[in-house]
């Protein structure tokens, strides 16, 4: 009986209890958490099977991706992509009105194309574009030479 007493005292003590009283809430908390418990191995077997679903969805796309022209591709993404940043510039300053930022815009666009891998291509078109622009300013200079020299 004496080593009764003593366990009980003990456990009481453990479970900072003065007396048999507090056994009560201590008991509805080991309930509450037994629910949450349940209900996060729920939510985790919920979430494994979205992730199995998405993990499945991705490999069947990137076999379709194999497929896939590469040429052809950057083609029609180029083709989408000024389209579809206006039309996203667009709602974005409709959203924000006079707290509208085009730095911060710029800074979006950037670090988008650095998650997609393409800044180098974007450095590569600005190249392109500049290289133009300095062969049209040496074709007008030659047209212009050539004029003066009739």
């Amino acid at each position: 009986m004496e080593e009764l007493k003593s366990e009980k005292t003990i456990l009481l003590s453990s479970f900072d209890c003065s007396e048999d009283t507090g056994i009560a809430e201590v008991k509805k908390r080991v309930v509450a958490m037994e629910e949450n418990s349940k209900r996060l191995t729920k939510q985790e077997e919920k979430y494994a099977a979205e992730l199995e679903d998405a993990l499945k969805q991705f490999s069947e796309l990137r076999e379709q991706a194999k497929n896939v022209d590469s040429a052809e591709l950057l083609e029609q993404r180029v083709a989408l992509q000024s389209d579809k940043i206006q039309a996203a510039t667009s709602k974005i300053k409709a959203v924000y009105g006079e707290k509208f930022d085009p730095l911060i815009l710029f800074d979006s666009k950037r670090d988008v194309a650095e998650m997609l891998g393409e800044e180098a291509k974007i450095q590569s078109i600005r190249e392109h574009l500049q290289k133009k622009q300095e062969q049209t300013a040496e074709r007008k200079k030659t047209s212009t030479k050539h004029e003066q020299e009739r």
